[in-house]
């Protein structure tokens, strides 16, 4: 008996507790809900005064935090993947400003220094005649064939080309332009290029994660970018860009989707550059 009372008092005081649980959770849900409300409605205004439509489909956060990150150039890996969808007798050539070319039987892979990779091959079967499901899987087989990791990747096979494109994130943020589109040609020959990187990404020891504004980006973008009138989208995630020293870094960036095209502005540097990648908007 006495233990039937224990139990019911412990049952009401889990009960309490998971009803102020989810007072607060619910609380902060509603907090931050209504912050991006009033800052969407802030920013319609001062947007408007400069003539531009602030027209988001979704909440955006003031801040947002993401941490500066680089990434050694992995020549090993490089030279891998070439030699893995070349054939015959697979020549390397090396260059003062970091180039690598390979060459082979059915054609070549070029590595550039900010990670840019194009490649050319030939000698398979065509598969632009088959589905978006084939063609899918004929990129995703060569992928792996070369090396590259699939792992928290997506695989997209394009409507309107013969190309299918892979992007990944990193640290669980997206990376604007860590991209590679795999092209298939009528005649057998399939294209590879974009950027990689095969390393894994570190923080240098004096980076920690900052907090940087969406309203600093917006004002940054609107007084350097002309002809725009009306934004679509933003998010904070990394370019893959070459740094003074010669090693690549994950930088943060703002994406911005407009009607003018897709722009980025480096949350560090606060320069405005416009994409000529159509990749870029999906």
């Amino acid at each position: 008996m006495q233990w039937d009372k224990v139990k019911n008092i412990l049952l009401v005081i889990l009960l309490l507790v998971d009803g102020f649980l989810a007072v607060s959770i619910g609380g902060r849900f509603w907090t931050t809900a209504r912050q991006q409300k009033d800052f969407a409605e802030e920013m319609t205004i001062v947007l408007a005064r400069r003539g531009v439509i602030y027209q988001l489909e979704h909440g955006v956060a003031p801040q947002s935090s993401i941490l500066p990150l680089e990434v050694d150039r992995d020549r090993a890996a490089e030279e891998s993947f070439a030699r893995a969808l070349l054939t015959g007798d697979v020549r390397a050539q090396s260059t003062e400003d970091g180039e690598a070319r390979f060459t082979g039987d059915n054609g070549s892979v070029v590595w550039q220094t900010d990670g840019s990779v194009e490649a050319t091959i030939g000698g398979f079967e065509d598969p632009t005649c088959a589905g978006a499901l084939r063609r899918r899987q004929y990129a995703r087989d060569l992928l792996k064939q070369a090396g590259v990791s699939l792992r928290g990747a997506t695989l997209t096979a394009q409507e309107t080309t013969n190309d299918v494109v892979l992007r990944a994130t990193v640290a669980s943020m997206s990376a604007f332009d860590r991209i590679l589109t795999v092209g298939f040609q009528k005649d057998g020959r399939v294209s590879i290029t974009g950027k990689w990187t095969f390393g894994t990404p570190y923080a240098a020891m004096s980076d920690e994660p900052r907090m940087y504004s969406v309203a600093d980006a917006l004002l940054d973008f609107t007084a350097q970018a002309t002809g725009v009138t009306r934004i679509d989208d933003i998010r904070l995630g990394y370019r893959l860009v070459l740094g003074p020293s010669g090693r690549l870094q994950f930088a943060p960036h703002w994406r911005i989707q407009t009607d003018r095209g897709v722009y980025f502005v480096d949350a560090l540097k606060k320069t405005v550059t416009q994409s000529a990648n159509i990749v870029d908007s999906e």
